[in-house]
């Protein structure tokens, strides 16, 4: 029974037995690969859960590196209850660096980290409505989100208010994880 079970899992049976047709070993390098994987999924919750403290302690999300935000972004919205899918990084993202989904909701969220003196402005969030309109059909979103470690100008948070744009600034998010 428990050869069954880490058979799918991890494949090696095959490969250990070819070798030394000693099962045990295969018993020993599945344990050694559980071990590993457990290893890894602890210490990447522990990880992402240090984004969240570290953010509480300093009272700002500027200290960040951008890519460190875009993960601190996906770690705040799976603390509230989101699944999250990351695109974002190096590469062309289409404007989309988070898909977030809880229930029916289906929400593309922009990232952006800038420093407190820079605003995100208004042409971002008219961006936003236009990746929402084209992909409200093929992606099935329900709606958009930018989230940023500093502030909105005041015609972007108009703009976004008049659009049904959820906007999040670092503020807020101070706020919310206390």
């Amino acid at each position: 029974m428990f050869e069954d079970i880490l058979r799918p899992i991890l494949g090696l049976m095959p490969i250990v037995e070819g070798l030394s047709g000693k099962p045990y070993l295969y018993y020993f390098w599945s344990s050694i690969a559980i071990m590993l994987f457990v290893i890894k999924f602890v210490f990447s919750r522990t990880r992402k859960r240090h984004l969240l403290k570290e953010a509480r302690k300093k009272k700002g999300l500027y200290h960040m590196k951008w890519d460190t935000f875009e993960k601190f972004s996906a770690q705040y919205f799976r603390e509230l209850g989101y699944k999250v899918h990351e695109f974002g990084g190096n590469q062309a993202d289409g404007g989309i660096d988070l898909i977030i989904t809880r229930k029916k909701e289906k929400v593309a969220v922009q990232v952006k980290h800038y420093s407190p003196k820079n605003k995100v402005a208004v042409n971002i969030v008219r961006e936003m409505l236009g990746v929402f309109n084209s992909g409200k059909e093929s992606m099935k979103l329900t709606g958009v989100m930018i989230i940023t470690s500093s502030t909105f100008t005041k015609p972007a948070i108009e703009f976004a208010e008049q659009n049904n744009i959820t906007i999040i600034d670092g503020h807020q998010i101070i706020k919310k994880i206390g």
